[in-house]
């Protein structure tokens, strides 16, 4: 039985180890408060039971980098790692990251992973 419960916590105990902190917010353009996109230290930073801290930056082609959105958060599988998706109106940023708040960046600029 007490073989069980040192099992038990080390198992516990790991699953809590691995835990990733990421920044957390989001924004949207008729947003006042520019916090999740210029200063995220100063948003929420949560605890993560995922597997990465991720960014999603959607900006407006025209006018040229005028953000429609902003996202930080994290996610156990992102749509794209270090990727950018444009269309006729948008240009979208993603990008994910696995280190103690590493979403931390503009969002434009890839992010290494570790894989």
């Amino acid at each position: 039985m007490k073989r069980v419960l040192i099992v038990v916590f080390l198992i516990c105990f790991c699953k809590a180890a691995v835990a990733l902190w990421c920044y957390t917010c989001s924004v949207g353009e008729e947003d006042v408060d520019t916090a999740c996109i210029y200063h995220p230290e100063q948003v929420t930073k949560t605890d993560c039971n995922k597997k990465y801290c991720t960014i999603v930056r959607q900006e407006y082609k025209n006018p040229p980098e005028k953000i429609a959105s902003m996202f930080r958060g994290c996610q156990d599988y992102p749509l794209f790692i270090n990727n950018t998706i444009e269309d006729a109106t948008y240009r979208i940023y993603y990008t994910a990251c696995q280190d103690e708040l590493c979403n931390d960046g503009s969002g434009k600029l890839p992010i290494k992973v570790d894989e």
